[in-house]
C-alpha cells in the first residue's frame, strides 16, 4: 500500500523487549521505494536490480525530502536503469565532480593554477623534456615559455585555447620584431599541445594549424649586418680576444678564437677542420668541415 503523509509522520520504530532497543522499520511505497524508520530519523531509500545484482540508494531524509520529491527521485532513477545506466555509478561520478570543484575553488583561492591550465601543462612538458636538453638550454627555453606562453595564456584551460588566441600571441611577438623568438615559441607551443594531447588534457593542437597555415613576416635572409671595417677597431677586437682568454677557456677554445678572425670560417668548419683541407702552397683553407 502506498504511503501517506499522515502515515509517515505517525511511523515509529519497533521496540524489542528482549534487547531493550528499537528495531528499524521499513515502510514500502512501491516501485522499490521505501522509508526506513529508526529512533533518530526517517530516511528514504530505494532498492533496484542492475545486471542481476541488488543495490540500494539513499534518497534523503524526511521531512527535508517529502513524499512527492522522494517519488520523483525514484522515478528518475528508474528511467536511468531503463537506459542501461547504473544510478549508483552516476552518483559516484557526481560526487567526484563536486569534490573536484571544491578542490579547484581551494586552489584558486590559494592562487594556484588548475591542473588542466596551459601553465601546468607547459611546466609538465618542460619537466618531461628537461632530460633531453643541456642545463643552459632548459633554463633559456623555460624563461621564454614562461614569458611568452604562460604569461598571456597560463590561466586558460588548455582545451579552451582557440586558434585565434594563438594567432594573437604570435602576431604580438612578430610586431615586436622578435622573429627568432617567434619561431622558437611557435615550435614549443606546438610541442606543448602535442604533449597535452598525449596526456589526455586536450584533444587538438591549435598552435600547429596557425604556425603552418599563416605566412608570418620574416627578416630578409640577405640583410646586412654591422661589421668592423676600421683597422684600428679590428686591432682592438684582436686584443680584446686575447685579454678574454683565461685558463678556464681551454686551449681548444683559445686557439679557435685566435684563428677565427683570420680565416672567416663558420664555427663548425673551424672546429672540425683537418690538415688535409689546407693548401700550404696556395695558402688557402678549402673547408669541407661541418656547417652549423
Amino acid at each position: 500500500m502506498a504511503l501517506t503523509i499522515k502515515g509517515i509522520e505517525a511511523a515509529k520504530p519497533k521496540f524489542a523487549k528482549a534487547s531493550g532497543k528499537y528495531k528499524l522499520v521499513r515502510l514500502a511505497d512501491g516501485s522499490g521505494l521505501f522509508l526506513e524508520v529508526t529512533e533518530k530519523s526517517k530516511r528514504w531509500r530505494t532498492r533496484y536490480f542492475f545486471e542481476g545484482k541488488e543495490q540500494m540508494l539513499s534518497l534523503g531524509i524526511f521531512p527535508e525530502v517529502g513524499l512527492k520529491e522522494a517519488r520523483d527521485k525514484n522515478f528518475l532513477l528508474r528511467q536511468q536503469i531503463d537506459q542501461g545506466i547504473n544510478p549508483a555509478l552516476e552518483r559516484k561520478k557526481e560526487k567526484g565532480l563536486i569534490k573536484e570543484a571544491i578542490q579547484e575553488e581551494k586552489r584558486i583561492a590559494k592562487g594556484e593554477a588548475h591542473p588542466l591550465s596551459v601553465e601546468v601543462v607547459a611546466l609538465d612538458w618542460l619537466e618531461d623534456i628537461r632530460k633531453t636538453w643541456k642545463k643552459n638550454t632548459y633554463t633559456g627555453e623555460k624563461a621564454r615559455v614562461q614569458k611568452h606562453i604562460i604569461g598571456p595564456l597560463g590561466r586558460m584551460p588548455i582545451y579552451e585555447v582557440k586558434p585565434a588566441d594563438v594567432r594573437a600571441l604570435f602576431q604580438q611577438i612578430e610586431a615586436e620584431g622578435k622573429y627568432d623568438t617567434l619561431r622558437k615559441i611557435a615550435e614549443n607551443m606546438v610541442r606543448i599541445f602535442n604533449f597535452g594531447i598525449a596526456v589526455g588534457k586536450c584533444d587538438n593542437n591549435p598552435a600547429y594549424s596557425i604556425w603552418k597555415g599563416l605566412s608570418f613576416k620574416r627578416p630578409d635572409p640577405n640583410r646586412g649586418f654591422a661589421t668592423i671595417t676600421s683597422p684600428d677597431k679590428v686591432g682592438k677586437l684582436l686584443l680584446a680576444l686575447d685579454n678574454a682568454m683565461t685558463p678556464k677557456s681551454g686551449i681548444e677554445v683559445a686557439t679557435a678564437l685566435r684563428i677565427a678572425p683570420y680565416v672567416f670560417l663558420r664555427p663548425g668548419s673551424l672546429t672540425w677542420g683537418e690538415w688535409a683541407e689546407i693548401d700550404w702552397e696556395e695558402k688557402e683553407w678549402l673547408s669541407i668541415g661541418i656547417e652549423n
